[in-house]
This record gives structure tokens, C-alpha cells and sequence, in this order.
């Protein structure tokens, strides 16, 4: 990925920060707030002293600054860290200098400055309210209602957007500082080019100008437009992008710069029906192999052996199953084995799945459970799941992720610019259209008023056609756009997370899949977190001497202090902590999983069989809840 998209991403992901730790901070000071408003003296549950009234603004300021502005002087701090990102970033594109010290101070006492303004617009708002409300005599709850809501309400949204507009407005004027110290001449529009974008940003972004054509180009208006220098709004509210200096002589071949990437290390390739024909095989030989165990395991399971020479000997408990039914439940299931849905799963997604597959065979054996025994598609958002064994696939998320692990990096480069050039003879394309369609909506106008209706209705035809060629080209741009956005990820691959227990000021990923930069990479995380699942999944199975293993991950995960977290999912519930981690451990990243799932993880695989919960508990220093 280029120096500069990885500088985007990065700006990106702290703004999400920040606003997570604002809105933290917010819930705190609507607290205190509340506490406050709590101390008045009522008179029949309803407010009435003013002097009170009145004395109650330095209670307030005190909670505004003591909740939400060292939130925002400890945000602001980090702004020092974002300077230097910049600068180190813009200096892999030609000599920059390092930005005055004096300068980067003046900025950051200027964006703290703004957010003390809205601190004391809303100090203003809730010290009136709570004056009102004791002049009018409102009811204790309702008075805690009304200044919650405040603080709730417009100042949460205030400041949550301007968390994102003052963080992206120091980044872009560290660049125009830098680059006009340098005695740049051109300037590239760099940031993400996805839909969210608004239509101006879209339109320019990826684009080199110089400063005169930047004044022309901005000088129109559209939504979400703010006030001030180009270089430091940029396209507006919410704006995500920023001016990248150029040198001349690197301005001709800034749009198509990429960076190289290694080459992937995708499983082998498969055609359709050689794929379709390798994935069924594999799970009716796993199926047929466990079938016979079952009728085994049904007849007497508390003393059929767990692992014979270090294969698993257990299988799933049929869905609905109980003591008494399992061997029916089991002979049912001889009919129809595995259910093995592909349809709609592309070949890459498919010869990803078998090579992935090869991977849970060995942890089959070295966690004692038995493999993935076939594929679903998936119910809901989620990228896979997984459930009795069958694991459930999303044909949205992973097709397109297995087409970007094997595509041709080279074929995909080249296509890329040959995408860009297209869509920059669709912008221009769109502009006449559109300024066509606007010279003949006037032609109607005209027409209309001199109410010669023939003509009127002629010029209105010819509108509407050009109406619809715009919207005709329109659409082609986007399709263009989403086509660009593709071939953009075969080519870059992904931004891992750099978050680490040595590195904590880096954002949380959102999942564990986000450490990864190659798509198949990201392919096997999944997989390997949905084994996870199977692995408490089974241990957890009716009938086994003291197979509660469930038990043991929510005693973790409630009662154990100091846990780590490796993404912001892991955090849900104990078995989604489980998976994350267990994903990690797997695949061959240990430094992000908690020290005492690795000596969870250690013991299950060191163990000869299945090994007996209540050592587990032991080894965690927890006490067993098993009966």
C-alpha cells in the first residue's frame, strides 16, 4: 500500500478513537452532571431555589472541565504523534523538512481553543436550562431528563464531529505547511475513493492541480461545503481527504503509483467442477469416518475411547440429540451425512476452503475434535459461523476475497489504470452532459414563459434525454469506482493492524482478521476462529467425564482480571474472547493472545486425549464449577 494511503487509514482509525473516547467522556459528564442536579433542594420534588440556581454554574464548569476538556487536552495530545507520521510519510515522496515546532503548537492551542468554545456554548445551555427549570418550578426527573438531553444530544454530535473535522484539518495544514515550505507547485487530492465520499471529493480525489486550479475548481458550492482555505477544509464537513505536495517532476505519474506486494501464498487453484468435486470428497470421507463412530459412541459413550493413536474417536452429537435418542438420531443421518451447500462459492473461494481445510485437520488432532464436516451459507452480516460442525460461509464477503488471493498482480495493475483513465473520460463526459441538461431545463424555462407550448414540449424531450444520458454515464462512473475499489485491494492487499501489547496507542482492530495483510491470509483467520468455536463446541458435548469446557471460558471471562483483548469482537462474550484468541494462537501469532489461554491452549494440544477440565481450571487459578 502507498505511504500516503497508509497515512489516510491511519488518520482514519485514530478519528474513530477519538470519538470513542469523547463519547466516553461525554457519558461521564451527563453523569456528573445528573449527581449535580441531584444535590438542589426540592420543594414537593420539584426545584425552587435560585441562589442555587445560580451557584450551580461552578459546579458545572467543574464537571466540563474536568470530564470533557482533559479528554480533549489528552486527544489534542496526540497530534504531536500525527505531525511526525505526516512528515516521515511525505518525506518518502521528495526532500521535505520538518514543520517549526512553534507552528505544530499554535495549531494543536488552536484546535483545543475550538472545543473550549463549544464547552462554554453548552456550559451556557445547561446553566440557563437549570435556571429556567428552578424559575418554573420542574419536577426532580424531568429536570435530570431536560439536562441530559443536553449534554446528550447537540453537544455529543457537536463535538463528535468536530473530533473529526479538527483532527483532519491539523493533518492537512501539517501537509500544506510542509509542502509550501518546500516550495511544492502541485498538489495531489489523497484519500479514500469509496462511496461514502461526497460527489465533489469524488470527482478530484487522486487528482494532481496546482494551487490556481484548486482556487478555480473549489470556487462552486455543494453539500456539506465549509468555509475557509481549500487546502485545510478540503471538501468539507466529515471530510476525510487532504492535499498531498508534488514536486513536477513526479506530478505525471502520481494517480497510478502503487506499491508492490509480495506474492501471495494462496493454496493451489482449482477449476469449478474440480474444486466443487475436491470440497464434497473431502468432507464425505470425514463424514463416512465419523459416522461409524457414532453408532460406536451411541451404544455405550462413557467408556468408548476419546482418541485412538492420537485421532479423534468422538463425533458430533446429532442436532436435538439426548441420551436416549442418539442412535436414532444417528441412523437418520446415515441418509444424508454432510451437508455440503457450495453453490454460488466461487472457485477461488472454494480452493481456498480446501487448503484451509488441510490446516483444521491437523488442529483436529491436536486439540482432539473432529474437522469442519461441510459448508452453509451464512444467515445474517457475518463473515463465516459455524455450528454442529458445518461451517456457514458468506458468498458477499468471500468471494471477492478469494478472487483478490489469487488474482495476477500485474494483470490487475494493469487493468487498474486502464479503470482510471475510464472514469476520467466519464467525468468529462458527465460534466457536458450535465451542462447540456442544464442549458435545455433553461431552454424549457424559456419556452414555457413565452407559452409556446410545441416548442416548450420539443425542448422538454430533448431535456429528458439528456437527463437520462447523464444519468446513464453516471452510472457507468460508479461502476467504474466499485471496479477501481477491487482492483485497488488485488493490487495494495490490506493495512494490518499494528495494535500489539508493546504497542497500545495503535487502534484496536475491530476482529483479529484485521491483522492480516494478505487476502488469504484473511480467508484462513476466519476459518481458524470458526475451529475455535467448534473446539468449546464439542468439548462441551453431553455424556463426557467432565467435558464442560464452556463452563470454563465464561468463569475466565468473567472472574479473571487483566484480560487482553486482541480486537474490539474478542470482547463480546467469553467464547467470541475464546475464538479471537484461539485464531491468533494458530496462526502463529502467540504475542496476541492472553497468557492464560496460551496455557489453556498449550495443555489441550500437549494432552494425549482429551484432557479432564478440571485441570484447566486449575492451571488458571480458578476454582472449579464442575459437578
Amino acid at each position: 500500500m502507498a505511504a500516503d494511503s497508509k497515512h489516510v487509514e491511519y488518520i482514519g482509525k485514530l478519528t474513530d478513537a477519538h470519538q470513542e473516547r469523547l463519547a466516553d467522556s461525554l457519558v461521564k459528564l451527563e453523569s456528573r452532571i445528573a449527581n449535580l442536579v441531584a444535590e438542589a433542594p426540592l420543594r414537593e420534588g420539584a426545584l425552587f431555589d435560585l441562589e442555587w440556581a445560580v451557584n450551580a454554574r461552578k459546579g458545572l464548569r467543574e464537571a466540563i472541565n474536568e470530564e470533557y476538556l482533559s479528554q480533549v487536552d489528552s486527544i489534542v495530545g496526540d497530534y504531536s504523534g500525527v505531525a511526525s507520521r505526516a512528515t516521515k510519510m511525505l518525506k518518502e515522496y521528495g526532500d521535505f523538512t520538518d514543520l517549526d515546532p512553534t507552528v505544530i503548537s499554535r495549531l494543536k492551542k488552536l484546535t483545543f481553543q475550538g472545543f473550549e468554545e463549544v464547552g462554554d456554548q453548552y456550559l451556557d445551555a445547561v446553566a440557563k436550562e437549570v435556571y429556567s427549570m428552578t424559575l418554573t418550578g420542574t419536577s426532580f426527573a424531568d429536570a435530570v431528563t431536560n439536562v441530559k438531553q443536553v449534554v446528550s444530544g447537540g453537544m455529543a454530535k457537536h463535538a463528535s464531529q468536530m473530533v473529526h473535522d479538527s483532527l483532519n484539518q491539523f493533518n492537512a495544514s501539517v501537509h500544506v505547511g510542509i509542502g509550501k515550505q518546500a516550495g511544492a507547485t502541485k498538489w495531489k487530492y489523497v484519500g479514500s475513493a469509496d462511496s461514502a465520499n461526497r460527489s465533489h471529493c469524488a470527482k478530484h480525489v487522486g487528482k494532481v492541480y496546482t494551487e490556481e486550479e484548486i482556487a478555480d475548481k473549489w470556487s462552486g458550492t455543494w453539500a456539506g461545503k465549509a468555509s475557509g482555505s481549500p487546502f485545510v477544509v478540503r471538501g468539507g464537513f466529515n471530510c476525510r481527504h487532504h492535499w498531498r505536495p508534488v514536486f513536477d517532476e513526479f506530478a505525471e505519474d502520481e494517480e497510478e503509483t502503487v506499491a508492490e506486494q509480495p506474492p501471495t501464498n494462496a493454496p493451489k487453484l482449482y477449476k469449478k467442477e474440480e474444486a466443487e468435486k475436491r470440497l464434497t470428497k473431502k468432507f464425505k470421507k470425514m463424514d463416512k469416518r465419523e459416522l461409524e463412530v457414532s453408532g460406536k459412541v451411541a451404544k455405550d459413550w462413557s467408556t468408548y475411547p476419546e482418541s485412538q493413536n492420537g485421532v479423534p474417536q468422538v463425533r458430533f452429537r446429532p442436532s436435538g440429540a439426548t441420551r436416549a435418542n442418539w442412535v436414532e438420531k444417528a441412523r437418520t443421518r446415515l441418509d444424508s451425512p454432510s451437508k455440503i451447500a457450495n453453490r454460488g462459492f466461487s472457485p477461488e473461494l472454494q480452493s481456498a476452503l480446501i487448503g484451509t481445510l488441510k490446516e483444521t485437520e491437523k488442529l483436529s488432532k491436536r486439540f482432539k475434535v473432529p474437522n469442519i464436516r461441510g459448508t452453509d451459507y451464512v444467515a445474517g452480516e457475518a463473515a463465516m459461523a459455524m455450528g454442529d460442525g458445518i461451517l456457514s460461509v458468506s458468498k458477499k464477503y468471500n468471494n471477492p476475497l478469494a478472487k483478490q488471493a489469487y488474482a495476477n498482480k500485474e494483470k490487475a495493475r494493469k487493468d487498474l489504470k486502464l479503470k482510471i483513465a475510464k472514469r476520467r473520460q466519464l467525468e468529462d463526459e458527465y460534466d457536458k452532459v450535465q451542462e447540456l441538461a442544464h442549458k435545455l431545463e433553461a431552454k424549457v424555462d424559456w419556452e414555457l414563459g413565452g407559452f409556446d407550448e410545441v416548442r416548450a414540449t420539443q425542448a422538454h424531450k430533448e431535456y429528458s434525454k439528456a437527463k437520462r444520458n447523464a444519468r446513464k454515464v453516471a452510472d457507468e462512473y460508479n461502476i467504474a469506482s466499485t471496479e477501481i475499489a477491487e482492483l485497488s485491494k488485488m493490487v495494495r492487499g490490506y493495512e494490518p493492524s499494528v495494535y500489539s501489547k508493546k504497542n497500545l496507542n495503535a487502534p484496536l482492530p475491530t476482529t483479529t482478521i484485521d491483522y492480516w495483510e494478505e487476502p488469504i491470509d484473511r480467508i484462513r483467520a476466519q476459518v481458524i476462529h470458526e475451529y475455535g468455536h467448534l473446539v468449546h463446541q464439542e468439548y462441551n458435548r453431553i455424556g463426557f467425564k467432565n467435558a464442560r469446557l464452556e463452563y470454563l471460558i465464561d468463569d475466565m471471562f468473567k472472574e479473571l482480571p487483566d484480560k487482553w483483548f486482541p480486537s474490539v469482537y474478542s470482547k463480546k462474550n467469553g467464547v467470541e474472547w475464546w475464538a479471537e484468541n484461539f485464531g491468533a494462537y494458530n496462526m502463529g501469532r502467540k504475542d496476541l493472545v492472553d497468557d492464560r489461554l496460551k496455557k489453556v491452549f498449550d495443555a489441550i494440544a500437549k494432552s494425549e486425549t482429551r484432557i479432564d477440565i478440571a485441570e484447566l481450571y486449575e492451571l488458571v487459578g480458578l476454582k472449579s464449577n464442575l459437578l
